[in-house]
């Protein structure tokens, strides 16, 4: 997604004020008003679904399992690149395969992480009860699923060695040429629907129609009265 800003009069002011500070002011400002607005859709989309978005670096963040803690790149990464002199537009990359369902686990019973004790308990309970040995994710707040078909695995990522946890299921009958099981991998929507479903576009437009002009000018002034290098 890119981001144009523009400050009313743009032309005219430009002309009538010293450049570089305006140039230093509209940078930050534009900056300041993509930070925010992407800071509020990410706490949207936690309060909406039942996911965590971590840090991964300098304006960049990853979707991570609540329950886990674990952060799956591959299912979901957003990069925000800010605005410069040469560059006054703002991007925003939220890239990513639709979300693996174990983000969305509530009994992960193969889960890796698992110590051995507490793998033993869950296993002896596991047998105990088949409801435990169902597929259970809450991919919206509150609202659990059960799978009955569905379950747990580790797999090889596909053209790479790295194995990754996910939600399959047998798809139907069928069988290789080499007579292995065909398996479907479970996902959910796409991170962009996440954000799309929170209404990021109406809440970045509404923060930069109600403060844009207003911390337009406070950062030219204080650009202008030296406060700033």
């Amino acid at each position: 997604m890119k981001i144009d800003f523009k400050v009313k009069g743009m032309s005219e002011v430009t002309k009538m004020l010293n450049k570089e500070s305006w140039d230093k002011a509209f940078t930050a400002t534009a900056n300041e008003m993509a930070t925010k607005s992407f800071a509020k859709a990410r706490t949207q989309v936690k309060k909406k679904f039942n996911i965590n978005i971590k840090t991964e670096g300098k304006n960049k963040w990853a979707f991570a399992s609540k329950d886990t803690g674990k952060v799956n790149v591959r299912n979901g990464h957003f990069h925000l690149f800010k605005s410069t002199k040469n560059k006054p537009f703002i991007i925003i990359e939220v890239g990513g395969k639709p979300a693996n369902l174990s983000l969305f686990a509530k009994n992960m019973l193969s889960s890796p992480l698992r110590t051995k004790k507490k793998k033993k308990r869950e296993d002896k309970r596991a047998k105990q009860s088949k409801s435990l040995r169902r597929v259970r994710v809450e991919v919206h707040k509150n609202k659990v699923t059960s799978l009955k078909s569905a379950f747990f695995a580790s797999m090889p990522t596909k053209n790479s060695n790295i194995r990754h946890m996910g939600v399959f299921q047998r798809k139907g009958k069928e069988r290789t040429s080499t007579g292995k099981i065909r398996l479907l991998e479970k996902r959910v929507i796409s991170n962009q629907s996440m954000f799309k479903q929170v209404g990021f576009e109406k809440i970045l437009q509404d923060h930069v129609k109600d403060n844009l002009q207003k911390r337009f000018m406070h950062n030219f002034n204080r650009k202008m009265k030296g406060k700033w290098k």
